[in-house]
């Protein structure tokens, strides 16, 4: 064999060896529920990318099947994954927040409050009015009745919550006025309700402003009676008897103020 030939048969060990100095894959490492440990090519395992198990020094391609991780189902044909189906991060659930020093220490962060959780959780509980009770929380309430001493528990303060919207559908649509907040997505029965609502404030406060109107009215006519009692007081005949101090006939001026108050009696007296 020629320096030439055995140069040339050389070439695919020197270019394997270039690339794995220069141009290393990078393959990750994830436990299965089972304790294997497999790895796969690239930062998270997508399909396509191949994928090995490691048992000791030994990495060899992974049989076909699933495999559960902790990122979720991963199916392998071939040594190359087809389909991942990551599993929902559940997290912290609510109740383990609101327990938390993130919620009840003193750095906690009004804009990272869990409101759509907050909201999942009182909807699932068939609560009425979630938006209320959950600003209500967002504002601390379960804190600050835990600190005053009027629940022992972050359960029983959100039940206490919960029952001051319960049935009071007009609190809970002055609050969302007082506060500004949307209501949550509630179903038909529910939209119905809020509607009823809606139209019991409006009557209210439609009579409120009736009988304010009223009480405007009846000052106004108390007021008019007090100037003309006050003027008719004051004039020179009513001081001396309806006579001058000389003796001579009463001032014909008072006329006036009489005459004003008999106007008065017939305007606002109802026969």
């Amino acid at each position: 064999m020629t320096d030439l030939e055995k140069s040339i048969r050389e070439i695919p060990d020197l270019l394997k060896a270039i690339r794995n100095k220069f141009f290393a894959e990078k393959f990750g490492e994830i436990k299965t529920d089972d304790g294997k440990t497999l790895s796969y090519e690239g930062d998270t395992p997508q399909a396509g990318a191949a994928i090995f198990i490691i048992e000791g020094d030994q990495k060899t391609p992974a049989p076909d099947g699933e495999y559960v991780t902790e990122a979720g189902v991963i199916t392998v044909k071939e040594g190359k994954i087809t389909d991942v189906k990551m599993e929902e991060q559940t997290g912290t659930s609510f109740i383990d927040y609101l327990k938390s020093d993130a919620y009840q220490g003193e750095n906690y962060d009004f804009e990272k409050y869990p409101w759509d959780q907050c909201i999942e959780d009182q909807k699932a509980a068939g609560v009425h009015s979630p938006e209320c009770v959950c600003a209500a929380i967002k504002n601390r309430t379960v804190k600050q009745m835990m600190d005053d001493g009027f629940v022992d528990t972050v359960e029983k303060a959100i039940t206490e919550i919960q029952n001051a919207f319960k049935g009071k559908a007009v609190f809970a649509h002055l609050f969302r006025k007082l506060f500004d907040i949307q209501p949550a997505n509630i179903s038909v029965e529910m939209k119905k309700e809020q509607k009823d609502t809606r139209d019991s404030f409006d009557n209210e406060m439609k009579g409120l402003k009736a009988r304010i109107f009223q009480m405007e009215n009846q000052m106004k006519v108390v007021k008019e009676l007090f100037d003309i009692i006050e003027r008719l007081t004051k004039a020179p005949s009513f001081q001396s008897n309806f006579k001058r101090a000389d003796g001579g006939p009463k001032v014909k001026d008072n006329d006036l103020v009489l005459t004003e108050l008999d106007t008065w009696r017939k305007k606002y007296t109802v026969n």
